[in-house]
């Protein structure tokens, strides 16, 4: 109010009226959000649209610019910005100075605003204060503030870090209470719904926290062990810190740079300013590294800069030196980030038998060859076989060297040893493999087939002593040496590969997704025509000499499996509930298996092999139910040891080449239960007066024989009548706001993280059936995986979206839809795609050499996907004919089976390229083309009316 009333009040006529009412610089979205609060709602949308307006261009991309942590084009922008009010440019010049790195321009400026000696705003003076704390300036700054209250917290900080090195530590105490009140305060204004914007206040605390603790050190003359102490609770609470952003880390890291360096000015004796300078030198590097890690380029020169200071005296190699190399490679300066390590290396290996006793620095000369050789290979500035032999191979070999009882570090040197190893060989294979593939060198191949012809005609005539003959014998014998070592280098980098990806896993789980890779090389190279089943019988036999008793078990289970999933079901078909199991099934005889495991359960890798307390079968419950559609898998509840029971699907997990078992998605509901089949379903309950869905689908299915346009005209016709109402299952579930927005959050990231990769393997079938709701978390479960790799697309009514993003599913996001968060999600997932390309694609291509995955859309399978008369889904995706198996053994079919595995692969590639209708697309750009695929009525209504595109 008496702000409103203020800016009434008559003053100099500016240029313009709207000038003349706002002219305060104030911040006018704080004043919004005060008048919002006193539930002045019109004043605060007045106030939110100056605000807006009065942002210029200019300041959009400055707030940009701090946003991504671009602060060199901020300062840069900052700079050009002379219309800003001085305050506010003044705070964002030294916040990005600060934050660029620029110390000693930053103090220069620092000096020049003391000596202008303006009153300054209360903003500018804290970022003056942060700034002067940082760089360790404590006498061009004071406090202007007379009372201890009014102080900000960067300026109590500061007056607490100079009391501490005046040891005046009952100022010190105070100012650091002083400091926590206020951030207690703070922190008490705060809202558990917005726990993030609580992490600065956090972050404050703990600040605080480490000063107060560090003050007993300054206090008296502090030993080594005091010191390694201080250090080793640092790297523990840092332990804890480790999941946060870069921007909650580094002002701790900062502080506790600070308290070393008072510390080490006001030691005097050697021996503890040695062990300071350690454990300084050290805080820096992992500085260096966790800045290096947050893509900040110009703190890790800094750190680094620093270390150099400390350690002008030393000689050798350290650990800080790597990191420089590392910064240096990050900051794209290659040449000089290979020049450190090559000194690196040439001076270990001088010194190799002081490198052989201290497994420290065997660890660091183990990484200088790994790195180099890795960046070598990536930058191609040495042949193959000298990055292997000179580089990697070393550094396996001195990894190799380490005992078993050896530390954690030690131990992923030899993990990240062993894959660098892997991975440039693997490389080098795909490399080759490549050029065996390609028409160059088919086209080789066939010329050489025609010198080798030509050569035998001559010699048949007896025409070998003449010039041409002998030109032509001697190009063939380079061809053939040349192909020959082709082959040789595929072999022994195949070999190099497989061999180190093993290693690698088997020195520990920290990269056991390339074990992918490692299956994809070994099946792509199967060499031995063995039938599997004779092989997977020879494991059993070895496994049933050791466990004999748990093997026949494990099988007479099985077998009951079987022939349960084997029982005609049709006379039940129509029965809801429970169905008693026939007494002359075996599965309800069988009691108290105790060396079996409950088959559907999560049994997680026991490293130690023992797998002790493990859930066995105790007994099954004495009746089924039948889950619906053509194949009726059947429902089987299984008690276990410890009293539960767990729902069984008998489909799914193979057990023979007609039956299998799947564990039961407990908590969740399919969306077409809560949307539309029962009488309390949401639509029924929230929209009486629309269409039902059996309406929708039999108007849906007497259109399927008109064109597209009358489709789409009845499409839309049910749409008018047919309105969303799945907002509501959120609102009925989870009555209070924090809990309903968690939940409709993690339900609208869990639809973009599926759409994406459901788009990008191809999957469909995505029927209101096959989509499951956990009604615990709000996230969406997806089951029925057999339509994949865009076989849909070539059904009877193929299917014309990437995904399913009906406008049920759109109206569960809330009012802001697919923009926002859905979107944002979709991008970011589509990221994690592209960069996770090479890992996606070795998992496809394990499944393009498996002979049991069926690539292809049979009639069968397709007429069972889409039934005419579809009333449910089919839950099963076991669509496969008897004979399909044996049909696969011929060669000729398996070469076709191959192929089109192929053509899919081809298809995934692109799709992970951005290519869509034959242009390259950004990621928002192919995400924006996607969403609208999805949403398009269209498309939308031309899907098989099983699908329910309506609901």
């Amino acid at each position: 109010m008496i702000f409103s009333c203020w800016r009434c009040l008559e003053r100099n006529p500016s240029s313009t009226i709207f000038d003349d009412s706002f002219w305060l610089e104030l911040s006018y979205l704080q004043v919004a959000m005060v008048a919002q609060s006193c539930s002045a709602h019109f004043t605060a949308l007045l106030y939110a649209e100056i605000y807006a307006d009065k942002i210029g261009r200019q300041q959009e991309r400055i707030r940009t610019y701090e946003h991504e942590g671009l602060w060199g084009k901020a300062l840069v922008t900052y700079d050009l910005q002379t219309s800003l009010p001085p305050s506010i440019r003044q705070a964002g010049l030294v916040e990005a100075l600060q934050n660029y790195g620029l110390c000693n321009t930053l103090s220069i400026y620092l000096k020049g605003l003391e000596q202008q000696n303006e009153e300054s705003s209360v903003e500018l003076q804290e970022i003056c204060y942060q700034a002067a704390w940082r760089n360790m300036q404590w006498d061009q700054i004071s406090s202007v503030k007379d009372e201890v209250e009014q102080r900000g917290y960067h300026e109590s900080l500061y007056d607490a870090l100079q009391c501490l090195r005046d040891r005046d530590f009952s100022t010190f105490y105070g100012r650091l209470k002083c400091a926590r009140i206020k951030e207690v305060e703070e922190l008490l204004k705060g809202s558990l719904e917005s726990v993030y914007s609580l992490l600065p206040t956090l972050c404050r605390l703990q600040t605080i926290g480490e000063l107060e603790y560090v003050g007993q050190l300054f206090s008296r003359s502090e030993t080594n062990s005091q010191l390694h102490n201080l250090h080793l609770k640092w790297q523990k609470q840092s332990q804890l810190l480790q999941d946060s952003d870069f921007a909650f880390q580094e002002p701790i890291m900062a502080l506790r740079t600070v308290i070393l360096k008072l510390l080490l000015e006001k030691e005097n004796e050697n021996a503890q300013r040695e062990c300071i300078t350690n454990i300084l030198t050290e805080h820096l590097v992992e500085l260096s590294r966790l800045a290096r890690m947050a893509n900040n380029s110009q703190l890790p020169e800094r750190a680094i800069y620093e270390v150099k200071q400390y350690s002008l005296t030393r000689q050798g190699v350290s650990e800080w030196k790597l990191e420089e190399a590392q910064v240096f490679w990050a900051k794209k300066e290659e040449s000089l980030a290979l020049s450190i390590l090559k000194d690196m290396i040439k001076k270990l290996d001088e010194n190799w038998f002081e490198v052989e006793k201290d497994p420290h620095l065997k660890l660091i000369y183990t990484e200088c060859l790994r790195l180099c050789g890795s960046w070598l290979a990536e930058t191609f500035l040495e042949n193959p076989t000298i990055i292997m032999q000179n580089y990697l191979e070393k550094a396996v070999k001195i990894a190799g060297d380490h005992n078993d009882d050896s530390s954690d570090e030690l131990k992923r040197g030899k993990m990240k040893a062993f894959l660098s190893l892997a991975r440039f060989s693997d490389t080098e294979y795909q490399r080759i493999e490549d050029r065996m593939k390609s028409s160059e060198f088919e086209n080789k191949q066939a010329l050489l087939k025609k010198a080798k012809y030509e050569v035998d005609l001559l010699k048949e005539h007896k025409v070998q002593n003449n010039r041409y003959t002998v030109k032509v014998q001697r190009e063939l014998q380079l061809d053939e040496c040349e192909i020959r070592a082709l082959g040789e280098d595929r072999k022994r980098f195949l070999c190099k590969a497989v061999e180190n990806y093993i290693m690698c896993l088997l020195s520990g789980e920290e990269h056991d997704m390339w074990i992918f890779r490692l299956c994809s090389l070994w099946l792509e190279n199967a060499g031995l025509s063995e039938d599997r089943m004779e092989a997977a019988s020879n494991i059993i036999n070895i496994v049933k000499d050791k466990r004999p008793d748990m093997v026949v078990k494990v099988e007479v289970l099985c077998d009951a499996y079987i022939t349960l999933a084997n029982m005609d079901a049709t006379p039940w078909k129509t029965h809801r509930r429970g169905i008693n199991i026939p007494s002359d099934q075996p599965l309800i005889k069988l009691k108290n298996l105790e060396d079996v495991a409950v088959p559907t359960m999560e049994i997680k890798v026991d490293p130690s092999g023992k797998y002790e307390n493990l859930i066995t079968i105790r007994s099954f419950k004495p009746e089924f139910r039948l889950a619906g559609g053509v194949n009726l898998p059947k429902i089987i509840d299984c008690i276990g040891s410890d009293g539960q029971q767990r729902r069984q699907l008998v489909k799914v997990v193979p057990l023979s080449q007609r039956s299998g078992i799947l564990e039961w998605c407990t908590g969740t509901i399919p969306l077409g239960e809560f949307l539309i089949n029962t009488d309390s379903s949401a639509h029924k309950r929230y929209r009486p007066q629309d269409y039902t869905s059996l309406d929708c689908q039999k108007k849906m299915v007497d259109a399927q024989k008109n064109s597209f346009e009358e489709k789409y005209t009845i499409f839309m016709d049910i749409c008018q009548n047919f309105q969303p109402v799945f907002r509501y299952f959120c609102m009925e579930r989870f009555l209070d706001p924090a809990v309903w927005f968690e939940k409709r959050l993690a339900y609208t990231r869990s639809i973009a993280t599926s759409s994406i990769v459901g788009y990008i393997l191809g999957l469909g079938d995505r029927h209101v059936q096959n989509i499951l709701l956990d009604e615990e978390s709000a996230e969406l479960v997806h089951i029925d995986l057999g339509v994949a790799f865009e076989q849909g697309k070539i059904l009877p009514t193929p299917e014309t979206v990437p995904f399913r993003l009906t406008r049920d599913i759109v109206d569960g996001m809330g009012i802001a839809g697919v923009e926002g968060v859905f979107r944002r999600c979709c991008e970011k997932t589509m990221n994690v795609m592209r960069n996770s390309q090479e890992a996606l694609l070795t998992i496809v291509e394990v499944l393009l050499y498996d002979p049991l995955f069926d690539w292809t859309m049979n009639p069968l399978k397709a007429l069972y996907l889409q039934q005419r008369s579809e009333d449910e889904a089919d839950v099963s995706s076991n669509f496969s004919s008897p004979d399909q198996g044996s049909n696969k053994k011929a060669n000729g079919e398996n070469q076709l089976f191959n192929k089109v595995a192929e053509r899919v692969l081809i298809r995934l590639q692109e799709k992970l390229k951005g290519m869509e209708e034959g242009t390259v697309l950004s990621v928002a750009g192919q995400v924006n083309f996607l969403i609208q695929q999805a949403m398009d009525p269209k498309n939308l209504s031309r899907l098989f009316p099983g699908w329910k595109p309506w609901v």
